[in-house]
Formats: C-alpha cells, sequence, structure tokens
C-alpha cells in the first residue's frame, strides 16, 4: 500500500544556506522532499561534524530527477567559492 513512499537520501547538506538552495531547487522542479537534520543541542554539533548538517531525502520514484537537480547546484556552490561538496547519493546511502 505505502511502497511508493519509500526516501532514498540524495544529498548532504553542510549549512543552512545550502539546505534553503537545495530544497528550493527541487520544489521548484516539482520533487518534494524532506529535510532530516543531525543536530542535536544536547551533543553541541558532535553529530554535525561527522555527518553533516542534514540531508534531503526524497521519493525513491523521483530519485534519478533529484540527483541532477542536487548535482547542478552543487556545482554552482563549487563555482561561486562556497565550501559546499558535491556529495551525491553514493556518499549518502
Amino acid at each position: 500500500m505505502y511502497e511508493d513512499l519509500e526516501t532514498v537520501p540524495v544529498y548532504v547538506c553542510h549549512d543552512p544556506i545550502e539546505e534553503a538552495e537545495m530544497i528550493a531547487a527541487l520544489e521548484q522542479a516539482g520533487i518534494r522532499c524532506i529535510l532530516q537534520s543531525f543536530e542535536d543541542s544536547a551533543y553541541d554539533g558532535l553529530f554535525t561534524y561527522g555527518l553533516g548538517r542534514s540531508r534531503i531525502l526524497v521519493l525513491e520514484k523521483d530519485t534519478v530527477r533529484a540527483e541532477r537537480v542536487v548535482e547542478g547546484v552543487a556545482r554552482l556552490f563549487n563555482q561561486s567559492g562556497t565550501d559546499a561538496g558535491e556529495e551525491t547519493s553514493d556518499s549518502t546511502r
């Protein structure tokens, strides 16, 4: 019944600007996404150091389109000199 609702991680974000840009680009492309934060104030950044700030998940059926979108946005971040890495689904699974 819920097979089409499986989510897949497509990108690991390292700062709030990167999160906002990735989510905006995915939504503009018509792809629904979820932001899973790794921040926990009790551990004062312990998880974000190793895992990143958050990761973006999309429905499994949208994985290929979403990966293209986030790769394009990541390239723009790299060209502008931002510290965002080019991480795709291979690095988030």
